[in-house]
Formats: C-alpha cells, structure tokens, sequence
C-alpha cells in the first residue's frame, strides 16, 4: 500500500471574503476568490449593506451587522478576508480569535481596527487604500522639485494619516500646513491654503472633506495660482489635477492572496498591521501642466501610466 502524506490528507483552509456591496468592492471580491479557489482555499463571499459604510448608519445598521457577524462565524473561517474599513471593522467584532487580512481601507493609520486593536491583538495586517507616506512625497519631489511648502487637508477622519505625510515630508526639507477640513467650511480652508503661502496641495481621500463641487473649487484655486494639485485618483486628475498616484486594485487583490497563503501556511505576517503596496498606478495631466507652467523631469515621468492630453 503506498504511504499517503500528512499533506495531502488535510483539509483545505476556509476562508471568508467580507465586504460592503460596493461594485469596485466586487470586483475586488471576485478576483480574490479566483485567485484563493485557485490555490485549493475553500471560499465564502459574505456582503453586507451600503449603509454600514456610514458613519452615522441608520437603526437597521445594527441588527445587519450582527446578522454579519453570525455569517461569518457560520463559514467556520480559518481566516478572513476584508474588503473596505467597514468589513474591517466588523470582521473585529466577532467573538473569535480569527486573524484578518484587510484591504482597500483608506487612511488606515486613523482607522481603529487596525492602528489600535491590531497592535494590541497581533491577528491583523493588510494593504490599505493608501500609498507609504515616503512614497508620496518622494514623488512630489521628483516632479516638482521647486515645491516648499505643501498644504493637506484634514478631518478628524483622517488626522494621523496626514500627520504620517508631515513627518515624512520634514525629512526631506518639504513644509507641510495641515488644514482641518470639512465639506461645510470648505471656502474657509481653501482661504487657509493662500494665508499660509502653500505653493500646492495633496488631496487624501476622505469623504467628509471632498465632494465633487469641492474639488471643483480646489483645482480652480490651483489653476488660478498656478499652483499645482496632487490627487488620490485619477478622474480627479482627469477633472484638471495636475498629477496623482493611486494604488492598483488588482495588483492589491494579488498581494493580498500572496499574504493569505503565507499566513494559512503558518508564517507570522502580522508583525505589521499596515503593509503599504508598492505596485501603484499614476497619471498626470499635460493641459494641466500647460496652464499652470511646470514641466516634468523626463526620468519622473517614467513610471507614469497615465497621461490626459489637451483635446
């Protein structure tokens, strides 16, 4: 009789993808699942309602994200996957010792779950929505390199993710005016970026700060000064931002599969709660460049995979 190997005789990990029913969330969803089923992973995909991405979700909230939360413990998960701050922040609040690999959660450093609960507990790490602070400046740098003075707004939401960008910024000599922000005293902070002479701004993805007639007054500011916007995302870049990087969703969803099967083979991948991807998109916007008179250093410019020309 031939030998049968420990191996072979055990039993494929169970894995459950949580997240919000949010189509790039899906998307992202769905080439996790291929990639995990691929690899021999048992996979159960849990959704939830768009209104627990709220932060103000109304009274049925609760009892959805205690619905979730008996999902997830139903799947018997040997591991869970979560898509978004809001499966995050669920996925904690199940009464087990599971370990969690998030990601696509923006400004992570603020997000409790993973800045807080994470570093206590040990069981989670994953690949935010967010670019490495030094990352960001570093290329900021490279393209502009007469820029001095960079202002960044904030809301309570996100406050220590810019305060990350201001420290890394003061390593290289870059001054950085962090501006409290929000969609009501919009004018007033824009006001602010001309009373302490920034000479740019670097737009971070928070909801409570932009809306779309916000971004609108913002790049109108850049556009009037001359002064140049960098942006999370490339329709904003596309909207009239002089350039932005943003992080590559499928080659996150790849990352993230590559974590999983190392954490499910017994590696210790939670020293860190944040891993920052390096695999990262960019665009940048020559009309733009045009107007407000900045010319790119051919070596910055090739990473660049996007460029939006004058029509």
């Amino acid at each position: 009789m031939l030998a049968t190997s420990s191996s072979a005789l055990a039993e494929p990990k169970r894995v459950t993808i949580l997240l919000s029913n949010t189509d790039t969330y899906i998307q992202t969803a769905n080439t996790l699942r291929e990639g995990l089923t691929s690899r021999g992973h048992v996979c159960t995909t849990i959704r939830f309602g768009r209104h627990l991405d709220s932060d103000n979700p109304p009274a049925e909230a609760a009892g959805e994200s205690q619905r979730t939360i008996e999902a997830v413990i139903a799947s018997r998960p040997d591991l869970v996957v979560t898509i978004g701050s809001s499966a995050t922040a669920v996925a904690v609040q199940v009464p087990l010792q599971l370990d969690v690999i998030y990601c696509l959660v923006p400004n992570a450093l603020d997000r409790p779950s993973i800045s807080e609960q994470c570093a206590e507990r040990g069981r989670m790490t994953g690949i935010p929505a967010d670019l490495a602070p030094e990352h960001q400046v570093e290329w900021i740098q490279q393209l502009t390199p007469q820029i001095r003075h960079l202002g960044v707004f904030h809301s309570p939401r996100s406050r220590r993710t810019v305060e990350a960008l201001a420290a890394a910024a003061e390593k290289v000599g870059l001054a950085v005016s962090a501006i409290p922000a929000g969609r009501e005293n919009f004018a007033d902070a824009v006001q602010a970026l001309t009373d302490r002479g920034c000479d740019g701004v670097l737009m971070v993805a928070d909801a409570e700060i932009y809306q779309s007639a916000n971004v609108q007054r913002l790049l109108l500011w850049g556009l009037r000064g001359r002064r140049p916007v960098w942006a999370f995302s490339p329709s904003i870049v596309r909207a009239g931002a002089l350039a932005g990087l943003y992080v590559d969703n499928e080659a996150v969803a790849e990352q993230v599969i590559e974590l999983v099967d190392r954490a499910l083979s017994g590696e210790n991948v939670f020293e860190s709660p944040v891993i920052y991807t390096t695999r990262v998109h960019s665009a940048w916007n020559e009309r733009t460049a045009e107007l407000i008179g900045r010319s790119f250093p051919p070596r910055a410019l090739a990473p660049v995979t996007t460029r939006y020309s004058p029509n």
